[in-house]
């Protein structure tokens, strides 16, 4: 094989590096996500979602008392902000609301969402270089 495709054949520094980046990157969203979920941007964002029937929903079947809930609104409008022309076409967010979220808290909703889909995504194609080598 060649050496580019056999991670094997690679500097110990370098595997490592690649082995370890997405579990990073995959920690830091999850962190950045919690640090949300904790602190008073928590409020702010389910305040600017008040009449979103999405976001009420799983209010009313989680509750907002827990950190494992906390953390799931978090990551899922992190997830609907991400795609949220598609969304507010099929209703279940509020263009208006979506624009009273703050600028800063809108960066970190993505941010966390993007940090854990490319850690994902390095990690699938990591695993990939290796099951491909065997």
């Amino acid at each position: 094989m060649s050496t580019l495709t056999d991670p094997t054949s690679w500097p110990l520094d370098i595997q490592l590096v690649v082995l370890l980046a997405p579990f990073a990157l995959g920690a830091t969203g999850v962190a950045l996500s919690a640090r949300i979920a904790l602190s008073r941007d928590f409020e702010i964002l389910l305040g600017a979602l008040r009449s979103s029937g999405w976001v009420a929903y799983h209010r009313r079947q989680l509750g907002t008392l827990t950190f494992r809930t906390k953390i799931y609104l978090v990551c899922t409008v992190a997830g609907v902000y991400m795609g949220r022309r598609l969304h507010i076409r099929k209703g279940l967010l509020d263009k208006a609301e979506v624009e009273s979220i703050p600028r800063p808290l809108k960066i970190k909703l993505l941010l966390c969402a993007y940090l854990d889909i490319v850690a994902l995504l390095w990690l699938a194609a990591v695993v990939g270089l290796y099951r491909l080598e065997s």
